[in-house]
C-alpha cells in the first residue's frame, strides 16, 4: 500500500469519491477508499497478500489520522478501519475525535451531522459544500453503526432522512450512495416494527386537508397538491412506524433564474435550401441549432464546465436525424461523447461545454405525422454531476397560429393571430357602430378597463387591467372592480396596450382555466377583439366629442341591450 499516494492527482468530485483538496490528505483519503473496497471483498478472496497489505494500511491510517486535519478524510479513515479491528485503541482514539467533530441541535440531540472542516458555513442552498456534510455524515453513520451504537446514532439518521431532496437523493452521486448504504445498514440493524400508521396534513387555521393510512401492504402515500395559502401541519397518531414526508415548493415561472442558471443558452430553428431530402415541405428541411456556453463563477478559474448533458425536448410528431448526431460523435472533433433519443427528446453528452465561446451541434428534423398544433418544447443543459445548476429555455419549431397558455399545470390552445387597435380619437366611429359590433353573438364581452402592469411570458404578452364597467358579460364570472387577464403573442405589434390608459374591449368568451381550486379567466386579444383607446384627459381638441360618442354608446347598451341592433 505504500504507493497509494502516486495516485493523489485524481480530480475531485471523480467517481472514486470526493477527494480533498488539501494534498497531505490524498493519501490518507485514498489509502481508506482502498482498504474499504478490499474488506467488503476479502470474503471472496482472502489471500494471505491481501491480508498483510491490510495490516499496512491499517497501520498507516491508525499512525496519521490523529490529530484530523479534515473531518471528511477522519471519517472515511474511521469507516475504513471499522471495518478490521474495533479494539485498536488507535481507532478508539479517532472514533472520539470524529465525535467530537459532531454538530448537534437540541438537548437530547435532536439532529447530530458532520461538516467538512474547510467547508463553508451558512450555505443554505444545495451545492458541492452540502453534498460534502451528506458524505461525510454517511461515513460516520457507517462507522457508528459497525459499533452497534444506536442511541447515538438516532440523530444521524433523522438528519439524513430530511436532507434527501423531494423524490429521492441528495445532491451528488457519490453522497447519495454513501447516504444509502448507512440509510440501508441502519435498517438491517433496528428491530422492525409493525408498521400501522396515521398521518394527518392539516392547515394551520383551515383544519384538515388529507389523511394517509400507512401500513405493511401500503407503505408509501400518493402526493396531493396543496395551495400554500395557510401554513402546513403534519401529525401523526399513537400508532407503530417512522414516517418521512416530503414537501416540494413549487414557483411557475418561464425563464430561468440568474442565481440558479450556470449556462448561456440560445437556440433556434433554420429552414434549409436542399434537394432529396424528405424533410418539411420538398423545397428543403429544417434544422435545430442548439448552443450553450459556460459560466464561470468569480471563484473558478476553470475556462469550460465538467461533463454536461443537453436535454432537448421535441415537439410532438418531430423526430430527429440520426446520421447528424452519429456524425458528431464519430467526427474528428468529436463534439459529443453519446447521444440518445428518448421519449421524444434528443439528449447530448459532452466532455466539456466552453466559457469563452458558444458550442453548437445542429441536427436536421423531420416530420413523422402532422400535429395541428405543436407544443413550444424546451432546451435544457446542466453539468452532469450537478443536476441543480440546469438552464432551460423555450423554442418552437412551427409557425403555427394556435398557441397554448399555461396557468399552473393546466393549459389551453388559443388562436395566435393578432388583434386590431382603432385609431385613436377616430370620431367616424359611431355609437351605434359599437354597439353593433358589442351584439355580434360572436362577441362575448364588451368591457371597460384600465391596464395596470405588463409582463412577458414566453411568447406571450400578459396585460393585468382592473375592469371599470361591464357593458355586455359572456360566461366568465367578472365583476366590476375586479382584475382580469389580456394575452397577446409577442409579436403582435398592433394589438399593444400601455400602462396606465383605459380601453373599451370587446371579444370572444374568456379562456377559463382551472387555477389551484377555482378558475382563472383569460381573455385572448385575436383578430375578432375590438381594442379602442378611452381617453381620461379632456383637454385635447378632440377629445370631448371622442369621450361623449363613447359616453353615448355606454348608456344606450347599460339601457337598452342589444334591443333594435
Amino acid at each position: 500500500m505504500e504507493n497509494v499516494s502516486s495516485t493523489a492527482g485524481v480530480r475531485e468530485g471523480s467517481e472514486e469519491g470526493t477527494l480533498p483538496v488539501e494534498a497531505g490528505e490524498n493519501a490518507l483519503y485514498l489509502t481508506a477508499f482502498a482498504v474499504i473496497g478490499i474488506r467488503k471483498a476479502f470474503d471472496i478472496c482472502p489471500l494471505l497478500k491481501i491480508n498483510t497489505a491490510l495490516n499496512k494500511a491499517d497501520s498507516f491510517l491508525h499512525e496519521n489520522a490523529l490529530p484530523p486535519r479534515n473531518t471528511f478524510t477522519l471519517a472515511i479513515v474511521a469507516y475504513a478501519l471499522s471495518l478490521g479491528d474495533k479494539m485498536h485503541p488507535r481507532f478508539r482514539l479517532i472514533v472520539s475525535a470524529l465525535k467530537r467533530e459532531a454538530l448537534v441541535k437540541g438537548n437530547p440531540p435532536i439532529y447530530r451531522f458532520w461538516k467538512d472542516s474547510l467547508q463553508r458555513t451558512g450555505s443554505s442552498t444545495p451545492n458541492a459544500g452540502t453534498a460534502g456534510m451528506v458524505e461525510t455524515t454517511a461515513y460516520a453513520l457507517l462507522t457508528s453503526l459497525s459499533l452497534k451504537d444506536m442511541n447515538y446514532v438516532n440523530p444521524i439518521i433523522k438528519w439524513l432522512a430530511e436532507e434527501q431532496r423531494f423524490g429521492g437523493g441528495f445532491y451528488s452521486t457519490q453522497d447519495t450512495i454513501n447516504a444509502i448504504e448507512g440509510l440501508t445498514e441502519y435498517s438491517l440493524l433496528v428491530k422492525q416494527l409493525h408498521l400501522n400508521m396515521d398521518i394527518n396534513v392539516s392547515y394551520k387555521n383551515k383544519g384538515n386537508f388529507h389523511h394517509y393510512k400507512v401500513t405493511e401492504k401500503n407503505f408509501l402515500g400518493r402526493p396531493v397538491e396543496v395551495p400554500l395559502n395557510d401554513d402546513l401541519v403534519i401529525s401523526t397518531g399513537y400508532s407503530n412506524g417512522l414516517a418521512t414526508v416530503h414537501v416540494k415548493t413549487i414557483v411557475h415561472k418561464t425563464s430561468t433564474s440568474e442565481e440558479v442558471c450556470s449556462f448561456y443558452l440560445k437556440i433556434d430553428t433554420q429552414d434549409v435550401e436542399a434537394s432529396g431530402y424528405s424533410g418539411f415541405g420538398d423545397s428543403g428541411y429544417k434544422r435545430i441549432v442548439a448552443c450553450a456556453s459556460y459560466k464561470s463563477s468569480r471563484e473558478e478559474s476553470s475556462s469550460g464546465s465538467s461533463h454536461a448533458v443537453m436535454d432537448i425536448s421535441l415537439p410532438t410528431g418531430i423526430g430527429a436525424n440520426q446520421e447528424d448526431l452519429q456524425a458528431f460523435v464519430e467526427g474528428v472533433d468529436q463534439l459529443l461523447t453519446d447521444y440518445q433519443i428518448k421519449d421524444g427528446h434528443v439528449i447530448l453528452q459532452l466532455n466539456s461545454i466552453p466559457s469563452n465561446e458558444f458550442l453548437c451541434v445542429r441536427f436536421r428534423i423531420f416530420e413523422l405525422f402532422q400535429v395541428g398544433f405543436l407544443n413550444p418544447a424546451t432546451f435544457t443543459v446542466y453539468e452532469y454531476h450537478r443536476p441543480d445548476k440546469q438552464c432551460t429555455m423555450f423554442y418552437s419549431t412551427s409557425d403555427t397560429k394556435l398557441q397554448k397558455v399555461c396557468e399552473g399545470p393546466t393549459c389551453k390552445c388559443i388562436e395566435a393571430d393578432c388583434g386590431q387597435m382603432q385609431e385613436d380619437l377616430d370620431l367616424t366611429i359611431s355609437a351605434n357602430t359599437r354597439k353593433a359590433t358589442a351584439c355580434k353573438p360572436e362577441i362575448a364581452y364588451a368591457y371597460k378597463v384600465s391596464i395596470t402592469s405588463v409582463t412577458e411570458e414566453n411568447v406571450f404578452v400578459k396585460y393585468s387591467a382592473t375592469l371599470l364597467d361591464i357593458y355586455k358579460a359572456g360566461e366568465a364570472v367578472a365583476e366590476k372592480g375586479s382584475e382580469i387577464t389580456f394575452i397577446k403573442k409577442t409579436t403582435c405589434a398592433n394589438a399593444a396596450l400601455v400602462k396606465g390608459r383605459q380601453y373599451l374591449m370587446m371579444g370572444k368568451e374568456a379562456l377559463q382555466i382551472k387555477y389551484n381550486f377555482s378558475f382563472k379567466y383569460i381573455y385572448p386579444l385575436d383578430s375578432s377583439t375590438w381594442i379602442e383607446y378611452w381617453p381620461t384627459d379632456t383637454s385635447c381638441p378632440s377629445c370631448q366629442a371622442f369621450i361623449a360618442h363613447l359616453d353615448e354608446f355606454a348608456e344606450d347598451i347599460f339601457l337598452n341591450g342589444c334591443e333594435n341592433v
